[in-house]
């Protein structure tokens, strides 16, 4: 069985050799910009009606027909919240990190639209936690959330210029992970309570709802 494998891995990266020799195509770097966001608040649209997809940065590296593809989002927001006289505060703190890399192959659609489909590996993190600072103690109450994954991404591009394009995709992503949840004292660990670990299962489907602008070197 290994040697089956090795023969089909040594004949896959030759088909791909032999491609690029024949070929010989230009190496070329795209960078996507999420738009969505700016569509909503032109449009005045609630932005929940639009596209799950959670990348506001995509890079790509093509070579031919095939490219190495990457995006990554996230977000962070905290808030501190004090009463004038008192040394008492609560913090806030949420914040999340979204990271994929896969590759694609490409192929054309007539004129200037272009297709892709392409397999990724994702990963994401996430905490959410709040800080209560009483002079006494400190006591947080946080949660978290990791988990990995990958799946199935097919995509359509139009090319405005050579060096400008609209881009948009869909995806299904199987994930898994682990979410823990706790309160805790920094001055008094031994009363650290309310610790929770669930591992989770997620199927994200996304429809090609999300625009990017791409900008191609």
């Amino acid at each position: 069985m290994q040697k089956v494998t090795s023969l089909f891995i040594a004949l896959f990266f030759t088909s791909v050799a032999w491609a690029q020799e024949a070929e010989k195509p230009e190496l070329t770097t795209e960078i996507g910009i999420k738009t969505t966001a700016f569509l909503d608040r032109l449009l005045d649209v609630d932005e929940s009606e639009f596209a799950k997809n959670p990348y506001l940065l995509t890079g790509k590296l093509a070579f031919g027909n095939l490219a190495l593809r990457g995006g990554i989002g996230g977000s962070r927001k905290k808030d501190k919240h004090t009463e004038e006289g008192f040394a008492d505060s609560q913090t806030a703190l949420n914040q999340h990190l979204d990271l994929r890399l896969g590759i694609e192959r490409r192929f054309s659609l007539g004129g200037k639209w272009q297709g892709s489909v392409g397999v990724d590996a994702t990963g994401f993190w996430s905490e959410d936690k709040t800080v209560e600072d009483s002079g006494f103690d400190v006591i947080t109450v946080a949660e978290r959330e990791k988990s990995f994954g990958g799946g199935l991404v097919a995509g359509i591009q139009f090319d405005l210029t050579k060096r400008l394009g609209l881009y948009t995709e869909g995806f299904a992503y199987y994930s898994f992970g682990t979410l823990t949840t706790g309160r805790y004292f920094k001055n008094f660990p031994i009363f650290d309570d309310k610790k929770e670990k669930t591992e989770i299962e997620n199927l994200k489907i996304s429809l090609p709802s999300a625009l990017f602008l791409v900008f191609r070197f």
